[in-house]
């Protein structure tokens, strides 16, 4: 594949949710740009490749595992440990 990219900027809010996808590049020589921006559930995105343009409306799923709610999960407290064991090992 022959892909060359400027710029590639993806914004998210603070919860994780997209806001906003834009795409500067080459391919196959040619100029690509894809500006995408999410409102609610609804992405609008407006697409140019080799001069032909096109726009597109997508509904996307609520999210329901962001980055943000595996971090919560994984930092749950661990039980303790054998201290034996633990003296052992160092």
């Amino acid at each position: 594949m022959d892909l060359v990219a400027r710029r590639v900027e993806v914004r998210y809010t603070d919860d994780w949710r997209p806001i906003e996808l834009v795409v500067d590049a080459t391919l196959r020589g040619q100029p690509l740009s894809i500006q995408t921006n999410v409102t609610g559930q609804t992405a609008q995105t407006h697409l140019v490749n080799s001069g032909q343009s096109s726009d597109k409306t997508d509904t996307i799923p609520e999210p329901t595992n962001t980055p943000r709610s595996r971090a919560a999960a994984s930092s749950a407290p661990m039980p303790p440990t054998n201290s034996r064991a633990s003296a052992r090992s160092r």
